[in-house]
C-alpha cells in the first residue's frame, strides 16, 4: 500500500506543483557615462547561434514589448523595418562588417555609424547576439535516497550593444542571461517564458533617460 501511495504521488504531484523559478542577471561591459538621451531607437535582427535560431523572433518580439513598457517615451523601430531600410540604402553588408570587426578587434567606423543613423532616421541602434543551451540533470528525489529524477536546465544568454549613431560611438554594452531549472514536482518553464523574463530585465537595464541605475538582485547562475 505504501509503495502504491508513493507511486501515485510521483505521478500526480509533478503536474500540480508550482512553476520553476527563472533567474536573470546582467553585467555592464561598457557603462554609459551618463543616462542615454534617445528619441528613436532601431533594433537590428537578432543574431543567434544554431540552438537559439528558432527563438530569434521570440527574443526580438519580447524585447520590443519589454522596451515599450520600460521606456514609453521612446520610439522603437522593429527589426523587420530596420533591415529593409538598411538594404535599400546599400548599408546592410557594410554594417554587418562593422559589427563583426568590432566583435573581433573592438574597432569600428564612426562615419559609417553616422551614415546608418541618417538612413534609418534614428539616433541609436541596438544590436543583440543570443545563445541557448538546454541540458538534462539528475537530482535526488524526495521519495527516497535511492530514487532520482531528471530535471532540465535552460539558459539563454545575450550580448547587447547600444550604438549612438549621431556621434558614431559605442554608448553601452551588457552581457547577461536567463536561466531556469525545474526541481522535483515543479512545472518546467517554456523557452518563451525564459526569454520574456530575460527581455524584461534587459529592457530595464538599458540606461535610457535619467534616474539611478537598476541593480540586479539576483546574479545569473551557471
Amino acid at each position: 500500500m505504501i509503495r502504491r501511495l508513493l507511486l501515485a504521488a510521483a505521478l500526480v504531484l509533478p503536474t500540480t506543483g508550482c512553476a520553476a523559478g527563472i533567474r536573470t542577471g546582467f553585467e555592464e561591459v561598457q557603462r554609459a557615462a551618463q543616462p542615454v538621451r534617445a528619441q528613436r531607437v532601431a533594433l537590428l535582427p537578432i543574431a543567434t547561434d544554431e540552438a537559439s535560431d528558432p527563438y530569434a523572433a521570440v527574443i526580438g518580439d519580447s524585447l520590443l514589448a519589454a522596451a515599450l513598457r520600460a521606456h514609453p517615451g521612446l520610439t522603437f523601430v522593429p527589426p523587420e523595418e530596420t533591415q529593409p531600410r538598411l538594404e535599400a540604402a546599400g548599408l546592410a553588408d557594410r554594417l554587418s562588417a562593422l559589427l563583426q570587426a568590432h566583435a573581433d578587434s573592438g574597432e569600428y567606423d564612426r562615419a559609417l555609424l553616422r551614415e546608418v543613423g541618417t538612413a534609418l532616421g534614428v539616433d541609436h541602434l541596438l544590436d543583440l547576439h543570443a545563445g541557448y543551451t538546454v541540458r538534462a540533470e539528475e537530482g535526488s528525489s524526495m521519495l527516497g535516497s535511492n530514487v532520482t529524477y531528471e530535471a532540465e536546465r535552460q539558459t539563454f544568454t545575450v550580448d547587447a550593444v547600444l550604438w549612438d549613431v549621431r556621434d558614431g560611438a559605442l554608448a553601452w554594452r551588457a552581457e547577461g542571461s536567463g536561466t531556469t531549472r525545474d526541481a522535483e514536482l515543479q512545472r518546467p518553464r517554456s523557452p518563451e517564458e525564459v526569454v520574456a523574463a530575460m527581455a524584461s530585465r534587459l529592457a530595464r537595464r538599458i540606461p535610457f533617460g535619467a534616474g539611478d541605475p537598476i541593480v540586479d538582485s539576483q546574479a545569473p547562475r551557471p
